[in-house]
């Protein structure tokens, strides 16, 4: 009857043995490489990710809503949308030195 009342418990922690799983986010990149021509002060869209989400939902009387005939009554579902869009706008602007300096009031060297 010796040795030992602590063997394998499956407590863990220990080298060897387990393996360990992280999920990590999925991540995308897109690059957008383009020439235009802007006015001043003109916008242009360069580009946009449009993201559309579905689920369904489904509440009700717990037993009462697995009846079948009567589970109408005691259960309601719906389906629920979600739109995402992120679009990329950029509004140039020509910065001359000389008039910004002048407009705020720095003596010219």
């Amino acid at each position: 009857m010796g040795g030992g009342g602590m063997g394998g418990g499956g407590m863990g922690g220990g080298a060897g043995g387990g393996s360990l799983t992280v999920q990590q986010p999925v991540q995308a990149v897109l690059n957008v490489t383009t020439t235009v021509s802007v006015p001043d002060g003109g916008t242009v869209l360069l580009g946009g990710v449009k993201r559309l989400k579905e689920g369904r939902n489904m509440a009700g009387v717990p037993i009462l809503n697995k009846i079948p005939y009567i589970s109408r009554l005691f259960k309601n579902s719906g389906v629920g949308r979600d739109t995402e869009s992120v679009m990329l706008m950029v509004t140039p602007r020509i910065i001359i030195q000389e008039e910004e300096e002048e407009l705020l009031g720095i003596p010219p060297e």
